[in-house]
């Protein structure tokens, strides 16, 4: 997350609104492999899907920070452009998913238009293995600042999939197969920025949704990140407090279906930050990791991963073809939103 100097512009997070249970795991301790830990970040991936992740007193962690104060002050300066020049760089899904997007273009669940405005930056193009695609010039005059978040956080989520690996019973280095950084894949940074509402009318400003790639690591000073807890109804939305020096890290439909349901994609959705927070525009950094476009989406077969039952549908397509098939169902109303996972491992089988 950002640092408490950005934290201290802003007014503190309210002590007077339902926030969720979320498990803040240290950094440091998982680079260091301590067991307790790993096992509390795995536990947490399938329990709710959601934790905190601690980077004080970690040498990456804490480069990561300083590239995240960065990265906010670069999303202010796009978001500040003209819209005419902002707009000369828009998304077209499902073909091309960076470059802009503006509020309104995607409904809520009541059927009003969004108030999320993004920028998404793609990663292969910063790291040189694709073709640079067009970009505001404020994106190439910080590609070195940008590079140096991507090599921070990259290192950061590879040791992630390196400690669910070790959890879910897989060969080292598993997961991170699936999506290694020098392989193509939909990877983005995405810039966001939420207007202040008028008191009158605050609402949902993104709706209820799972994120489609495999893990999603999210920067944010200001609240507005609510999620439904486990076993909990459809209207008991919590917020997310956001700490400073630490990541939102959350679980995507990718992982759900290859480890077999076993980790969490939860359900959340974006309101209006609370309390006084409420009048200030709130900006984040969503780091969404997506599989390599040409790995297949099978169930991965062996350590504790269930196996696949009879009347289970499993996907024996790319990645590529994966999402824009929920691309598609999306968009035509035919994908209800709705948390994933959470289901209880196999027993290690034991050599005697």
């Amino acid at each position: 997350m950002a640092s408490q100097k950005l934290f201290d512009l802003y007014p503190a997070f309210p002590n007077d609104v339902p926030t969720a249970d979320v498990e803040k795991i240290s950094l440091t301790k998982l680079t260091a492999r301590d067991p307790t830990e790993v096992f509390r970040m795995f536990s947490a991936c399938t329990e709710l899907g959601f934790f905190l992740l601690d980077l004080k007193d970690d040498e990456v962690g804490m480069s990561l920070q300083k590239d995240i104060d960065v990265m906010l002050g670069l999303a202010k300066k796009i978001f500040d452009l003209p819209y005419e020049r902002k707009t000369v760089y828009n998304q077209v899904p499902p073909q091309k998913l960076a470059g802009y997007k503006a509020a309104g273009v995607v409904k809520t669940e009541t059927g009003q238009p969004d108030q999320c405005e993004c920028f998404s930056i793609s990663r292969d193009e910063m790291k040189g293995t694709e073709p640079m695609g067009e970009n505001p010039p404020v994106i190439h005059e910080n590609r070195t600042q940008i590079i140096s978040y991507l090599g921070h956080i990259n290192s950061i989520a590879q040791l992630l999939l390196a400690c669910l690996d070790s959890q879910l019973g897989l060969p080292d280095g598993k997961l991170s197969s699936l999506q290694k950084t020098d392989m193509p894949s939909g990877t983005v940074i995405r810039m966001i920025r939420y207007a202040s509402q008028d008191p009158s009318a605050r609402r949902t400003a993104l709706l209820p949704h799972t994120d489609y790639g495999s893990i999603t690591l999210l920067t944010c000073v200001l609240g507005g990140i609510q999620i439904l807890p486990r076993d909990s109804d459809e209207h008991d939305w919590r917020y997310i407090k956001p700490e400073p020096d630490c990541l939102i890290v959350n679980m995507g439909d990718a992982m759900v279906e290859w480890t077999g349901g076993v980790l969490r994609s939860n359900l959340h959705r974006v309101t209006y930050a609370p309390g006084a927070q409420a009048e200030y525009t709130r900006h984040s950094i969503a780091y969404l990791i997506k599989p390599a476009r040409d790995v297949s989406m099978k169930r991965i077969v062996g350590g504790r991963i269930p196996d696949v039952e009879h009347d289970e549908e499993e996907w024996d397509i790319t990645a590529t073809e994966w999402e824009m098939r929920k691309s598609m169902a999306l968009n035509a109303g035919a994908d209800i939103a709705k948390t994933r996972g959470g289901r209880p491992m196999k027993p290690l089988s034991v050599s005697v």
